[in-house]
């Protein structure tokens, strides 16, 4: 996860200019209007992204519970 802390923080450094207009991008605009997008909420999010792929359906659903517990005003939007 520290990796991908370290990715977050060189992107959100960077100019706007440099920036590809990817999903990271627009996850960093997000992270101003959003309050539920914190720099752990976000990296978490990437982490699971990362191995949704490698790991089973079980895996993302349990990490979505998860992060879906720490964080109860956006299972309360969900709603």
């Amino acid at each position: 996860m520290n990796m991908v802390r370290e990715v977050l923080k060189q992107w959100l450094a960077s100019p706007p200019e440099k920036r590809q207009g990817d999903f990271l991008d627009h996850v960093i605009q997000d992270m101003n209007s959003q309050d539920f997008l914190i720099e752990d909420f976000v990296v978490q999010l990437f982490f699971g992204l990362l191995y949704v792929s490698f790991d089973s359906i079980s895996t993302m659903t349990t990490l979505t519970f998860k992060l879906l517990d720490e964080n109860p005003d956006v299972l309360q939007e969900l709603i």
